[in-house]
């Protein structure tokens, strides 16, 4: 066979390989050969009958899918129909007796390739042993193959593509941390250096009755760089405004009276309002002091 836009086998007829020529004494009854030749008509694969790998019948099935008639085929070479990076696979095969399956490449009459799955097999045909090959087009079945693995690599690269942004995500992360860090350390430094001086000098004039009141804005401007009072507000989501602020007095070392006092309201107030808080933190229970659960939360 030759290619290009259109195929051209080269047709070597031998009258004794061709069916008509089968001698009377080994020609089965007629009944077996219209059965044979329904399943052979009837199949959906590529049926191929060859002696020595030259073709001496084929099915309409075979006809359809490599674009020549039957009366071309027979004579020639199977092999003939191989692509030339198959042929010599096919030959192999024909010459070992292979029965496959085995994959190969054949050419339509048009010039367009064909991936074909082959099984053959050694049969008696028309008083003859010759061999059967059954071709099934997997063409469209290659191509579905082909798509997948490309779509397996692509959704790799994606995957190592986002692996990767993640990692950077994470760093970028990392640094926003780090750069909350320092900007929080340098609201700390600029409070101890600017404010808290302030803070000392007006507690040296000021009289007792606003000694509690200075130190309070000293623990809140503290306070302004720790997450304590969100943090707690976060974790114990049913604890009062009011019970936030005794927290935060309780955790800064105010006795119930200095709360009191701050607060305007009385010590048996601040008194039920420490109960209600431990029962809300599941203190009770637990037999943990106040001061010190409250002491031994995170400052940052």
């Amino acid at each position: 066979m030759t290619t290009g836009a259109k195929q051209t086998l080269r047709v070597t007829r031998r009258d004794e390989s061709t069916p008509s020529a089968i001698h009377p004494e080994s020609t089965p009854s007629v009944n077996d050969v219209n059965r044979l030749r329904s399943l052979f008509e009837a199949t959906f694969d590529g049926i191929v009958f060859h002696e020595g790998g030259k073709i001496i019948d084929v099915n309409p099935t075979f006809e359809r899918m490599i674009g020549y008639a039957r009366n071309e085929l027979i004579g020639t070479l199977v092999t003939e129909l191989a692509s030339s990076s198959t042929r010599s696979l096919m030959e192999h095969n024909i010459r070992t007796r292979n029965h496959g399956p085995y994959e190969a490449v054949v050419i339509h009459r048009n010039g367009s390739m064909l991936d074909v799955e082959i099984i053959a097999k050694e049969h008696e045909y028309m008083g003859r042993l010759v061999r059967v090959a059954a071709f099934r087009d997997i063409t469209e079945r290659k191509k579905a193959a082909q798509v997948l693995e490309e779509t397996h690599a692509r959704l790799l690269t994606e995957q190592l593509t986002l692996r990767r942004k993640n990692i950077a995500l994470k760093e970028i992360l990392s640094q926003i941390e780090h750069e909350k860090s320092l900007i929080k350390r340098s609201i700390q430094a600029n409070i101890n250096r600017v404010i808290m001086p302030i803070i000392q000098t007006l507690h040296q004039k000021a009289n007792s009755d606003h000694v509690q009141y200075i130190t309070l804005l000293e623990d809140a401007l503290k306070d302004i760089s720790s997450p304590f009072i969100r943090d707690l507000e976060t974790n114990h989501t049913k604890l009062t405004p009011r019970e936030l602020e005794i927290c935060n007095m309780i955790k800064n070392g105010m006795s119930s009276k200095d709360i009191a006092v701050n607060l305007g309201i009385s010590s048996q107030t601040v008194d039920k309002q420490r109960t209600h808080i431990r029962k809300k933190l599941a203190l009770t229970k637990q037999g943990v002091n106040l001061v010190s659960f409250l002491k031994s939360l995170p400052d940052s």
